[in-house]
């Protein structure tokens, strides 16, 4: 902080040197010429004195000021009669070593100001130029500091899934170099496991996203649990996790992977949801299944899939055989996109009989496949493919609208009694626009909801049950009839079949044909049938092909069933005839 200026009365010292000048140089000449004044002798030494004094505290400009004026007071006053002033020398040089003294300290005083203020003035110019430089330091280091965050960001984005935090694709492919690498200079092993979650997008679709993004930070957490010193697991992308375990064989391989399906078995309790996770795992070996990075990962890819078609919830290694079935599942789902645009696809028809009558009340549409240049494909050969491919949604909103459109039709003719069965994926059942899709199709169509039923499974039951019930609630309060397709199959319950709004159930055909051959299948049908009387359910067969089965039903109190005893399934234009020549039908039988 600069001290302030001695001259506190006078804020420029410019202004006092002026003011000074035109003081001395007035005063001067009235002092000199002042009746008995002693120092009319000395007029020359006074003006220099203030010329001087002014000069010392205002600068060069007050002192040529007055010097100006002291030369016209002086001509004015003191040319004339300056020859006859008695000068003495004496006075006349102590009035010049005064006036110079006055002179030197003005100067001195003048120069020390001028000094200090400079010095002030660079004291303050330095220490704003130090105080920025500080700030610009600070915000130097700052930015770096920000730049390295930014870094490692971009680093940690690069090799991270962002929702688990486990490593992402691009990592793992470099730490399964790296473990090919050191395997292949010391001619040991090492395993790829490619893990797949069951039925995720169900969960998905019928809880929500946020849902889903939990579960699956759970899952992560429970992988890290399988891992041995020297493992890893990365998330690949959705529902898929793949292990690397280097330096193992397949002992240590299978003890991994049944250390996973172990974990993700326990129950996973997801924002108040009971979740049921189980997984599928496909596994391959260096060197026997690649030699490099893309083969390893995917052999173990194949393996999976594999492990899915085996019924899920389990793993499998992977074997050559397998890449053959890779292709032919690929290709199959190729051909499943072209179908439904060229419209490959067609209904058939089998008659669902009241047995005591023989009348047929209702019919379930099946799904077939007409390829150009190959045999009719039942929907069991290809209806998997369309489940994990997501075409099973176009396609299944595709057999609702025909069999509605063709129900419809046969209305029309006059069999307005006559109801229609239709099979609903999973995948189906967890759309969340379902319901809206339903309502569309009945209502362009023109059908009765009460005419229309959906056969879901009992694994459908199990699965987000809370989500499901209101579903299904729905559907039921549409007037729709539900029924459980293949029971006996799954792990349905009296509590499951008690708390949801079902209408029916099926018994699988595996039951029926051992009717009569197989003691446990004949006391299982009989057990089913008392279960589903006691719960005021209606019951119907599947898979009814002589007439011992068709006596052993009637007789414990099953009165309806379907199966080749009375057809097999029929194109539309067939279907009409049969019912025709059977003479008509039964409602709600």
């Amino acid at each position: 902080m600069s001290k302030p200026n001695s001259f506190w009365w006078i804020k420029s010292p410019a202004l006092l040197g002026y003011a000074t000048a035109v003081l001395s140089v007035a005063v001067v000449p009235i002092i000199a010429l002042w009746p008995g004044s002693h120092l009319q002798a000395a007029p020359v030494s006074l003006l220099f004195c203030a010329v001087m004094f002014s000069a010392g505290i205002g600068g060069i400009k007050p002192g040529l000021l007055a010097i100006v004026l002291s030369i016209l007071v002086f001509n004015y006053y003191f040319v004339p009669p300056f020859y006859s002033l008695k000068i003495e020398v004496t006075q006349i040089a102590r009035l010049l070593i005064f006036s110079l003294s006055v002179s030197f300290v003005g100067l001195l005083s003048a120069a020390q100001r001028s000094t200090a203020q400079s010095l002030r003035l660079a004291r303050d110019g330095l220490e704003k130029t130090v105080q920025q430089l500080k700030r610009s330091n600070m915000a130097l280091h700052e930015e770096i500091a920000e730049r390295k965050r930014a870094e490692q960001r971009v680093q940690y984005m690069a090799n991270y899934d962002a929702l688990t935090g486990l490593p992402n694709r691009a990592l793992l492919q470099d730490r399964v170099e790296q473990a090919i690498a050191y395997a292949n200079r010391n001619r040991t092993q090492a395993a790829v496991l490619f893990l797949d979650v069951d039925y995720f997008k169900h969960i998905n679709e019928s809880l929500g996203h946020s849902i889903g993004d939990f579960l699956l930070q759970m899952v992560a957490n429970r992988l890290q649990e399988c891992l041995r010193e020297g493992d890893s697991v990365a998330r690949i992308g959705g529902d898929e996790f793949m292990l690397l375990l280097p330096l193992t064989d397949s002992r240590g391989a299978v003890l991994v992977a049944q250390k996973a399906l172990d974990v993700l078995n326990r129950v996973f309790v997801v924002d108040g949801h009971e979740l049921h996770v189980s997984a599928s795992i496909g596994i391959s070996l260096y060197p026997d299944d690649g030699n490099d990075v893309e083969s390893m990962m995917r052999a173990a890819d194949t393996a999976m899939y594999h492990a899915k078609e085996k019924g899920r919830n389990n793993y499998q290694f992977f074997t050559q055989a397998l890449n053959k079935a890779a292709q032919q599942r690929l290709n199959l789902a190729h051909h499943l996109r072209q179908a439904l645009v060229h419209e490959e696809f067609e209904l058939y028809y089998q008659p669902q009989v009241d047995m005591v009558s023989g009348a047929t009340f209702s019919a379930e549409a099946l799904l077939r496949w007409q390829q150009p240049e190959n045999a009719l494909l039942s929907c069991g050969e290809f209806i998997s493919t369309a489940e994990e491919t997501g075409l099973i949604l176009p396609i299944g909103e595709w057999v609702l609208r025909q069999a509605c459109t063709q129900l419809k039709h046969w209305h029309d003719l006059g069999h307005q009694d006559l109801h229609i069965e239709v099979n609903l994926s999973p995948r189906q059942f967890s759309q969340k626009n379902f319901r809206n899709m339903l309502e569309r199709i009945l209502n362009e169509t023109g059908l009765p909801a009460i005419s229309l039923g959906l056969e879901i499974t009992e694994g459908m039951l199990l699965q987000g049950s809370e989500d499901n019930m209101a579903t299904l609630k729905q559907l039921r309060n549409m007037g729709i009839q539900l029924s459980v397709d293949d029971f006996g199959t799954g792990y349905s319950s009296l509590a499951y079949l008690q708390r949801f709004p079902i209408h029916a159930i099926k018994i699988d055909q595996s039951f029926v044909r051992g009717i009569g051959h197989n003691p446990n299948d004949t006391a299982l049908v009989a057990a089913i049938i008392a279960m589903a009387h006691s719960m005021h359910l209606k019951v119907l067969a599947e898979g009814v092909e002589s007439l011992e089965q068709v006596t052993f039903l009637l007789s414990h109190g099953c009165f309806s069933a379907q199966g080749f005893y009375y057809s097999k399934a029929v194109p539309a234009d067939e279907f009409i005839k049969l019912l025709d020549k059977r003479g008509g039908y039964i409602a709600d039988a």
